[in-house]
């Protein structure tokens, strides 16, 4: 193995390790709050330990009653915000797909021969 491969072989393994460290922290957090509050309580979760200090709030009560979801995105965590009911707007699916060595055209909808039909929709 080279140098330069042993060096990027080391760089993508401590990406991963403080990429897992950091989703572990934040689902301990979250896990945490949640077996704490009401089931009726509103509550915010509030992210903002990035460098730019880019705020992002959740709300995660819809997930533990039936009242109505909202979701607060602030800018910087200043206060500016939009709030959005849940009948108003379609909820989002959305899948992060995380691999490693693909091409190009490895999968179906950028011309492989190995069909993926769920990635393609």
């Amino acid at each position: 193995m080279t140098n330069n491969k042993a060096k990027a072989l080391i760089v993508s393994i401590v990406l991963a390790i403080l990429m897992i460290l950091t989703t572990w922290q934040v689902a301990r957090k979250y896990r945490n709050s949640l077996s704490s509050s009401s089931a009726s309580a509103t509550t915010l979760h509030t992210l903002t330990e990035s460098p730019d200090d880019i705020g992002l709030s959740i709300n995660l009560s819809d997930y533990q009653s039936t009242s109505p979801m909202t979701a607060q995105l602030g800018t910087n965590g200043r206060g500016q915000s939009i709030t959005v009911s849940k009948e108003s707007v379609r909820q989002p699916h959305i899948v992060f797909v995380l691999a490693d060595d693909y091409g190009h055209s490895d999968i179906g909808y950028h011309g492989s021969w190995i069909k993926t039909p769920v990635l393609d929709r």
